[in-house]
């Protein structure tokens, strides 16, 4: 028993004309006919009778057509719910980002979105990840977009921001009397560092590299945020962006006069990956006003 036999019997039960419920479903006669025989062969009963030139419900025909309508009105039921639902998820953008961006650079591209893109009906599900979780994030289908600073061959990606990285030394630090500074200044203090998987790390290691030396490092963190707290316990110094709440904290940034201290990030995106209309839209959004 199929869909298209139960479908085509409730029409067949409808017009009670083979010829006119044929026109109705767009299908050939003979094609109505032989999926009303299979469904009588199957059923082991006949569900329509001729009367003269016309054709009438059995009994078992009327005793099966109020079934029919239940199970094919409850299947239509079904699917315009699955329709609904994947339509409001279409209009969800899964948006990924990390720390250091969070409490500047996402809510103004996000209300810059809704003042500049009101015809779209959409709204954001949001993920605050390391960079490297947000790649791993888009690699795995968990996100839709996402900004990171990690490569990956599996996704595309387009420069949007470029990113100052301070110095960042606590509030009564020797080195605090400076707004700005050279990195031989010091490069011999102790470092309180991202760990080698971050590219911050990445980035501090060449520029000490640079200057024929390596970081001395006092202590590996994982995020920008726990680096802060070893910094206010006196424990060392670190390279680090503008993070959100920085300025209620008792430590000073420190511009560096070198113009290699900054990294770049990227809006990135699955590379095989059909993205719904709506994520398009945004992605389209961001580039077209966050180029750099």
């Amino acid at each position: 028993m199929t869909l298209l036999q139960l479908k085509y019997f409730q029409t067949l039960a409808f017009v009670l004309h083979y010829t006119k419920a044929s026109e109705v479903l767009h299908i050939s006669q003979p094609s109505l006919s032989y999926a009303i025989a299979e469904l009588e062969k199957e059923l082991g009963i006949e569900l329509f009778e001729k009367k003269g030139r016309k054709i009438m419900l059995t009994q078992y025909g009327k005793q099966f057509l109020p079934y029919v309508e239940k199970a094919l009105a409850l299947l239509s039921e079904g699917c315009d719910k699955i329709k609904h639902a994947s339509n409001q998820e279409a209009k969800i953008v899964r948006l990924g980002y990390f720390y250091s961006i969070s409490s500047t650079f996402i809510p103004e591209i996000i209300n810059k979105i809704y003042q500049n893109a009101k015809d779209l009906d959409l709204s954001f599900h949001f993920s605050q990840e390391l960079s490297e979780n947000i790649k791993n994030m888009l690699e795995n289908d968990q996100i839709d977009l996402g900004f990171t600073m990690h490569n990956s061959d599996k996704l595309e990606y387009y420069p949007v921001l470029i990113q100052q990285l301070y110095l960042v030394v606590p509030q009564h630090h020797f080195l605090s009397v400076y707004d700005d500074i050279d990195i031989n200044t010091f490069l011999s203090e102790p470092l309180i560092a991202l760990d080698q998987a971050s590219n911050l790390r990445s980035i501090i290691d060449k520029l000490y590299h640079e200057h024929n030396t390596v970081p001395n490092v006092a202590f590996e963190v994982k995020e920008c945020n726990a680096a802060l707290q070893f910094i206010i316990q006196g424990l060392g110094i670190s390279i680090l962006p503008r993070v959100p709440a920085i300025d209620a904290l008792p430590v000073k940034y420190i511009r560096i006069n070198n113009a290699k201290f900054k990294r770049t990030i990227y809006l990135a995106w699955p590379k095989n990956k059909l993205l719904s209309e709506t994520a398009a839209a945004v992605k389209k959004f961001i580039i077209s006003n966050y180029h750099i």
